[in-house]
């Protein structure tokens, strides 16, 4: 025995100094000079402390059911590396009333309650010791992911619900995905990808917010909503979309409902900004279905308040004016009905069926059919019989044809040509126009069916004022 370490014990010791083990009624004492012990009780309990065995101060005692308990200002449990520490001044505290657990802090309030954390940066820090708590997602050593949160039922045993990280394909970079339900019905619901996208029912988004509502089925619905619980006449949930630039700073588009007076006059509107930046409403469709442009409170399905125009930008388009006025622009435009239109290059045409016993022929004259209604017929050489110009080729008999009867109508003329300004009266070649600038002529005045507009060199069509006599 060395001459610094003694023993204390008390009544009734046996002492095998064979062994060098100490034995009394109650416990087993080892003491220090530096005043340091060791008790083992004859329960079973230890107690191992820097004080003596008469008056502790800081010890730590081991139960013989188990329990720990630690006394004194500074006690703390370590292990000899130094990184596993738990201290009196409540970095981990355990609340055995509660249940709370507190890291951090000593006065846990919840179930876990890490304590404050300051940032060294307002910015998103990819700095862990920014964090009060860490997730292990990706092992870079073998490039498996981690499933990291899940919620559990013990009714049911079961996971419902769970937070994860997943591999986004693009060097180690992750998203974040959040699944729900239970059993066979466990998914996936929404994605957060590398790039800062939302997906709700898709793994892939491709925009800010993308939501995939799969195979909705025939009369149902899905999709996005936004609820109103008031009931007030003018309250408007809405979308919107906003330009925050330092330039701009104002929404720029809006479209939003309105209930209406005890929710019996319902609309949707959409507003535009203006070039001061204030909304203005630009379109509005009513619980009728009316669409007002300029108005809302339109009274016919479509009410325009303002000029408009229809048509293929600036080339092709009939305009109308606030005014009520009609114009129309370029070479293809026509107005047209069931039974009548007029066409592209001014003339007046009406429908009539082939009864010519043959497909139609652009610009062919006709005559009225003898034994059909609302029909055509072909007409003979030198014919006097003439009703119009055939507008379409191709159509079969039997079928519906555009036959312009007045205006101005492209023309078939036989192989003698014409020059603008002849007179034109139905050929000896049956179909086709000849010229007759012949004045007076009486024998030739129910042949005659116009006045040339275009030159042509032999047979073809050319344009033609049409007056039948």
């Amino acid at each position: 025995m060395n001459t610094e370490d003694y023993f204390k014990y008390s009544d009734d010791i046996l002492m095998n100094t064979a062994e060098k083990t100490y034995y009394r009624d109650t416990a087993i004492g080892i003491y220090s000079q530096a005043n340091t012990f060791l008790d083992i009780f004859a329960d079973g309990a230890i107690r191992i402390g820097d004080s003596s065995a008469g008056a502790p101060t800081n010890y730590t005692a081991f139960s013989a059911t188990g329990d720990i308990d630690m006394y004194g200002t500074a006690n703390k449990i370590e292990n000899h590396a130094g990184n596993l520490t738990i201290e009196s001044a409540g970095y981990l505290n355990l609340q055995p009333t509660s249940g709370n657990v507190g890291i951090g802090t000593a006065t846990p309030l919840s179930k876990l309650d890490l304590g404050l954390i300051i940032s060294s940066s307002s910015t998103p820090s990819i700095s862990i010791v920014d964090y009060q708590l860490k997730l292990s997602a990706y092992d870079a050593s073998t490039g498996e992911y981690s499933n990291n949160i899940a919620f559990y039922t013990q009714g049911s045993p079961a996971v419902v619900a769970a937070i994860s990280v997943v591999d986004e394909g693009v060097g180690g970079a992750t998203g974040l995905t959040f699944s729900t339900g239970i059993y066979e019905g466990f998914g996936e619901r929404v994605r957060i990808d590398k790039d800062g996208n939302v997906g709700i029912g898709t793994t892939t988004p491709d925009y800010i917010l993308d939501i995939d509502a799969g195979e909705i089925g025939d009369n149902n619905y899905d999709g996005l909503r936004i609820i109103d619980t008031g009931w007030k006449a003018v309250s408007h949930p809405m979308l919107e979309f906003y330009n925050s630039h330092a330039s701009f700073n104002a929404p720029l588009v809006r479209i939003y409902g309105e209930i209406g007076n005890l929710g019996e006059n319902s609309k949707l509107y959409f507003a535009v900004a203006d070039s001061s930046k204030n909304l203005q409403d630009r379109m509005v469709i009513d619980k009728d279905g009316n669409v007002g442009i300029g108005t809302d409170s339109p009274d016919t399905k479509l009410q325009v308040v303002g000029d408009c125009k229809f048509g293929d930008d600036d080339t092709n388009y009939t305009a109308f004016s606030a005014t009520g006025d009609m114009v129309q622009v370029g070479t293809g435009r026509t107005f047209e009905s069931e039974k009548y239109k007029s066409t592209a290059i001014g003339g007046y045409a009406v429908k009539l069926t082939n009864k010519t016993g043959s497909p139609s022929v652009a610009g062919q004259l006709v005559a009225s059919s003898t034994g059909t209604d609302d029909a055509f017929a072909a007409v003979g050489a030198n014919s006097e019989e003439t009703i119009g110009i055939v507008l379409d080729a191709g159509i079969v008999d039997g079928s519906e044809v555009w036959v312009v009867e007045s205006g101005i109508a492209d023309t078939l003329i036989d192989a003698g040509g014409c020059t603008h300004g002849d007179r034109m009266i139905a050929s000896a070649t049956a179909g086709s126009a000849d010229v007759w600038n012949v004045g007076g002529a009486v024998a030739t005045h129910f042949r005659e069916i116009g006045h040339c507009l275009e030159t042509r060199v032999g047979a073809g069509l050319a344009r033609v004022k049409l007056h039948f006599n």
